[in-house]
């Protein structure tokens, strides 16, 4: 018999960690068509985010309430600064969302 003692992955779940902001729905939708009038007959978050024009990564999981939206730490460049890797997410989320938005790390796991 065979016992595995090293790390053992559940395929089942899935998990992040991304530089950038944490919006629950209705602030997603109010704030992207505040930024972007275009998309004001968009009906849902996922309309909205299809409709934005941004190199962001956008997760918006089905079932639950809350959107996360920035770059994934993984997406440095090699010749890119953890300061210019920061600068340039905020820069692309005030673009998206307006000045009044304070970025910071955000992780999350997801069990199935």
């Amino acid at each position: 018999m065979k016992f595995r003692t090293g790390f053992v992955s559940n395929s089942s779940s899935s998990s992040f960690c991304i530089y950038g902001i944490e919006l629950d729905e209705y602030e997603f939708i109010e704030k992207v068509k505040k930024m972007h009038p275009e998309l004001e007959d968009a009906d849902c978050s996922y309309e909205l985010s299809e409709g934005l024009n941004t190199t962001l990564d956008i997760e918006l999981p089905s079932e639950y309430e809350t959107a996360y939206i920035g770059r994934s730490w993984s997406s440095i460049g090699d010749e890119e600064t953890g300061k210019q890797f920061k600068e340039s997410v905020e820069k692309e989320i005030k673009k998206v969302f307006g000045e009044d938005i304070k970025c910071s790390t955000h992780e999350e796991v997801w069990n199935g």
